[in-house]
């Protein structure tokens, strides 16, 4: 079978299931299977699969068949502009999220122009791959857009969710040295801390977060496609660490509503919060800024068009 013919044939097959994107699909699996690239794989259509190769690349389109996201088949996704290794245990990177990391990097870059000779302290909440508190890290540091040290503190409640987070820093920053949960280089650390939320950390100047935030039922519903991501990273109305999986509410904000106050109380003065949650959510969550005592609320719509990220500054702690 030619790759062309190979092509063709997944391609309809996808089609008639009703997949959104079966060029894209399989034009991945494709460029897994060969190791090749895109271009190779526009341009060699004749070239005959050999038996193993076509046996298994069939066998990734019947996973694919059954719902499983191109991105854990392969184990990677890309993400402003860089490849995140992605498992099971963490969410895939969605494009959406890319403006959260593009106005964090807006906004680092003004305050560290007014702090030149201080570092920075970063924490990236919830944060599975990593893919938010790395891009921006990486952005920074090997652009040269600042020169202070970065300070970037990962959570997780998932130990597992910790380690696709170790293997992505260790992909991307190749030079420094390991001190248990500690990346140590000269310009920057990356500490990985396991536990609730902020892990009882304080003084810092960012909070970058992508907390579950989708309401129980349709976190449900959303799993029933085969999509396989981990409930407890979705789920914005189940407390895992406290409640034994209860059910706390039905509007997805269970975690954000115990989020937004310990990062008013964990930022420094004229720190920033920049959180994510869906459009249906972002006038509530502004109003729990506001509560919270955050300065200069403002939303920030995705690419698409909608309200996505919610961002404040703390000003001075009223009396």
């Amino acid at each position: 079978m030619t790759l062309l013919e190979a092509k063709k044939n997944a391609i309809q097959q996808l089609t008639t299931l009703n997949f959104s994107t079966p060029v894209l699909d399989v034009n991945c699996l494709l460029e897994f299977v060969l190791k090749k690239n895109r271009t190779f794989i526009l341009t060699n259509s004749s070239m005959e699969l050999c038996k193993n190769d076509e046996e298994l690349f069939f066998e990734l389109l019947q996973i694919r068949k059954r719902g499983l996201p191109i991105a854990y088949i392969t184990g990677t996704k890309e993400f402003f502009g860089i490849d995140f290794f992605v498992t099971k245990d963490v969410l895939i990177p969605k494009p959406d999220t890319e403006i959260l990391v593009e106005k964090a990097i807006e906004q680092i870059v003004d305050f560290a122009s007014k702090q030149a000779d201080r570092e920075i302290f970063i924490a990236d909440v919830c944060t599975g791959s990593a893919c938010i508190g790395l891009s921006v890290l990486h952005n920074l540091i090997f652009q040269k857009k600042i020169a202070n040290k970065i300070n970037l503190v990962l959570t997780d409640l998932s130990s597992a969710a910790l380690e696709v987070a170790k293997k992505n820093a260790k992909n991307i920053f190749k030079n420094f040295e390991q001190n248990q949960n500690v990346f140590l280089c000269p310009q920057f650390s990356i500490t990985f801390l396991q536990g609730d939320l902020l892990c009882g950390q304080k003084n810092f100047d960012f909070i970058l977060t992508n907390p579950p935030y989708v309401p129980h039922g349709e976190t449900l519903e959303l799993l029933t496609d085969g999509r396989s991501e981990p409930i407890m990273a979705l789920d914005g109305d189940v407390e895992h660490a406290f409640c034994s999986t209860k059910v706390l509410s039905t509007d997805g904000l269970s975690i954000i509503k115990r989020l937004v106050p310990l990062c008013f109380d964990a930022l420094n003065e004229g720190g920033f919060l920049f959180l994510e949650s869906g459009e249906y959510q972002v006038q509530k969550v502004k109003e729990l800024f506001e509560r919270y005592g955050f300065l200069k609320v403002q939303t920030v719509l995705d690419l698409g068009g909608l309200p996505r990220v919610t961002v404040g500054t703390k000003g001075l702690v009223k009396k």
